[in-house]
């Protein structure tokens, strides 16, 4: 009994020593793309600033299956700036972005759209701006379990 044991736990330590090392086994590192980089990693557009608030009015068009409205996002300033980045999915529309009454430029990468400010945007400062857009949103096909609306009526 005692070698049958013994066998036991010496078969369980070598199979279980091969499951450990197997992520070591393999050398081929993960291709993340420029837009996997944009999606999850914390650039300084990102760090650079942190949201206190979003006042968010929206108009829904069930019909058309639309959404209209605009994003006041409040936020602390936690360095110095003059571009940052703010995430929407790219079958929404970027209308305009304006900041104290101002339009400001911006550029679509993806899903990311970086705002660039004419003029370094200073640190240890609470401001905003006004972030318009339009569009049709993802329609879930699986709710909740995946992201999307649904147009159905309850």
């Amino acid at each position: 009994m005692q070698s049958l044991i013994t066998f036991t736990l010496t078969i369980l330590t070598i199979l279980l020593s091969f499951s450990a090392s197997a992520q070591l086994l393999d050398d081929e590192a993960p291709d993340f793309s420029r837009k996997d980089t944009l999606r999850g990693a914390l650039r300084p557009e990102r760090t650079c600033y942190d949201v206190r608030h979003y006042d968010l009015n929206v108009k829904v068009d069930p019909g058309h299956q639309f959404l209209k409205g605009h994003n006041t996002i409040t936020y602390y300033t936690n360095s110095t700036f003059d571009t940052i980045q703010v995430d929407l999915f790219k079958n929404m529309n970027v209308d305009k972005i304006t900041h104290h009454g101002e339009e400001l430029a911006y550029n679509r990468e993806y899903n990311a759209v970086f705002i660039a400010f004419p003029d370094e945007q200073p640190a240890d400062r609470l401001d905003s701006l006004t972030f318009h857009y339009s569009g049709k949103p993802k329609v879930a096909e699986n709710p909740p379990w995946d992201g999307g609306l649904v147009w159905d009526q309850a």
